[in-house]
């Protein structure tokens, strides 16, 4: 190999010099392209933080209204429950079984309260269309909740199931009774 002269080695030298200045100019020029895959980057990873979020929400939801709905039918037997011992006290029947039957339907209610099911719906309530469901009409005082024909559940604030009820529709018994005879009291006294 032939040696190098000090004046190759300076051209050499000025050659990479300039390829390194090339280089690093480049690099320099890159960043911005660097941080727009950076940004998208991180926009990928929000969007997919959000819906990792959304469908934790989501099965959360699910897990709750299956819940909910699997209580359901039980609490058609609850309410079947109740009315048989209820017709038992009306016949004042205080057999063993009457009251095996009835530390049933308490246990069974005590079950429920303990998960946070609620119970509702009374005679003389006002009836709330957002908890109630009206069944009939009956003479009475307005909006008022004259008999339950099933009461109604909730767990919180939302409801399982709706209390089915007659209501009042703003009329009493008296006032229904004139208007079905069709006569007024004073044409009655002039039949007389």
């Amino acid at each position: 190999m032939a040696q190098m002269t000090s004046t190759d080695e300076n051209v050499q030298s000025e050659e990479l010099d300039a390829t390194i200045v090339n280089d690093v100019d480049e690099l320099v020029d890159s960043p911005p392209s660097l941080e727009t895959e950076l940004d998208d980057v991180k926009a990928q990873l929000l969007r997919s933080l959000a819906d990792y979020q959304n469908l934790q929400r989501r099965s959360s939801e699910d897990l709750v209204n299956a819940r909910l709905d699997a209580l359901k039918p039980f609490l058609s037997v609850l309410d079947d429950l109740q009315r048989a011992v209820h017709a038992i006290e009306a016949d004042a029947n205080q057999s063993p079984w009457v009251e095996g039957v009835s530390l049933a339907v308490q246990k069974f209610e005590n079950t429920l309260s303990n998960r946070g099911v609620r119970s509702y719906g009374e005679v003389g309530e006002m009836f709330d269309p957002k908890l109630h469901e009206a069944v009939g009409l009956t003479a009475g005082p307005d909006g008022q909740i004259l008999e339950v024909i099933a009461g109604g559940y909730e767990v919180g604030e939302r409801v399982i199931r709706p209390a089915l009820v007659i209501v009042g529709e703003g009329q009493t018994k008296e006032t229904e009774d004139d208007d079905s005879s069709g006569k007024s009291s004073t044409s009655i006294w002039n039949e007389l």
